[in-house]
């Protein structure tokens, strides 16, 4: 048995529902959000309902790209798996001019791109797509991780600079296109880094937000009855309101990663029940499925460059308190002279924005966004 992603809560029917009308109110859109939130699984969601709306999608996932040739070598990828060869052939002999006799055994769009100069061919691709009958919309997954890795290079922010105004061109050129792009580190951090801010003037910001908890108490359920947990079928209403509250933010991933450890006979009794969920949430920091918080390290030791030790430092210093603490009483805890204040808050709105905190600003008080992380960094102590 597989879980109901066509009508179950869990879903995210309302959040593509929600996109495809934004889509036909002519927005473009950002989708940024920390990782295991669920972006992923909302794209391929968007992929699957998008002929039920109206639209054609193709999606890519751009994070393993490194320079702009090999990013619209993805796009052409994507778009050739997706077109019918009927279209395929016509942008193969638009080009076809072009391509010889420099390449005349390219028999691919990726192959062809080898030999061209990668922006004309992007643009006459997307306007390939652009005068089709249908309607298309291109789902990029993980554009910032790109752009970051742009950044890392000599002359980084130039390129990245000239691909998102590029970017910005072909939407505003060809209107008939949607795009959605997503992202587990901010993009406008970057953009504020690079200079190119104005790039996304004319994308509008959507917020994808954890699941409600009927959604996730619904999830829980699901799992057992199709037997996708090794140790449970059944669980019962206060086992599974207990692991709500102990997941805190409810990432359906994390959700699944907990109630994997859920042992034992089910059990309404709220003491029975605290036990059970104190067993299983031991089990899940102390096992293998504790790999699972391994990506926020990750996510640390690869993306934050000259801040890395101090990002480290921050989580770590906070681990020791479940409920937060100030960012004054913060630098006292590091006794750091070097660290300034200054640079202390600019580092906290960064790992606000990339899912690891969240802040009360009226309160000056900072703290973990997710308890289990709290509890993983508290155990581990990455560095």
């Amino acid at each position: 048995m597989s879980l109901d992603f066509a009508t179950a809560p869990y879903g995210r029917r309302a959040e593509t529902d929600a996109i495809f009308r934004r889509f036909d109110a002519g927005k473009n859109l950002l989708m940024p959000g920390p990782r295991r939130l669920g972006k992923t699984f909302v794209l391929e969601r968007l992929d699957e309902r998008a002929n039920g709306n109206g639209y054609h999608a193709i999606r890519l996932d751009v994070a393993p790209c490194t320079n702009p040739q090999a990013f619209f070598t993805k796009l052409a990828e994507a778009i050739e798996a997706k077109l019918g060869s009927k279209l395929v052939q016509q942008i193969k002999q638009r080009f076809s001019q072009i391509l010889a006799p420099r390449n005349q055994s390219a028999s691919t769009l990726p192959q062809a791109l080898l030999s061209l100069d990668w922006e004309n061919y992007a643009q006459n691709l997307i306007e390939t797509l652009a005068s089709d009958n249908k309607k298309w919309v291109i789902l990029m997954d993980e554009l910032p991780i790109f752009l970051l890795r742009l950044h890392e290079q000599a002359d980084g922010f130039s390129q990245a600079r000239r691909i998102m105004y590029w970017l910005r061109e072909i939407c505003l050129r060809l209107p008939t296109l949607r795009w959605l792009i997503t992202g587990s580190i901010g993009i406008e951090p970057l953009a504020r880094e690079g200079n190119y801010q104005g790039s996304l003037t004319d994308f509008e910001r959507f917020e994808l937000q954890p699941l409600e908890e009927i959604a996730a108490r619904t999830l829980i359920r699901d799992l057992a009855h199709t037997g996708l947990l090794p140790y449970r079928t059944i669980i019962s209403d206060t086992e599974i309101q207990a692991i709500v509250d102990a997941v805190g933010w409810l990432s359906a991933y994390y959700l699944e990663a907990f109630s994997r450890h859920v042992r034992g006979n089910p059990s309404n009794d709220e003491a029975e029940t605290k036990a059970l969920i104190d067993q299983a949430r031991h089990s899940l920091i102390a096992s293998a499925d504790r790999d699972c918080f391994g990506v926020w390290y990750e996510h640390i030791d690869k993306h934050y460059k000259t801040r890395k030790k101090l990002a480290f430092n921050v989580l770590t210093a906070l681990s020791g308190y479940e409920t937060g603490i100030s960012h004054g009483t913060l630098l006292t805890v590091l006794n750091d002279p070097s660290f300034h204040e200054i640079d202390l808050r600019r580092l906290l709105n960064t790992l606000e924005e990339d899912g690891f905190l969240v802040s009360d600003h009226d309160n000056d008080k900072y703290r973990f966004r997710m308890e289990l992380l709290r509890l993983w960094w508290q155990r581990y102590l990455p560095e």
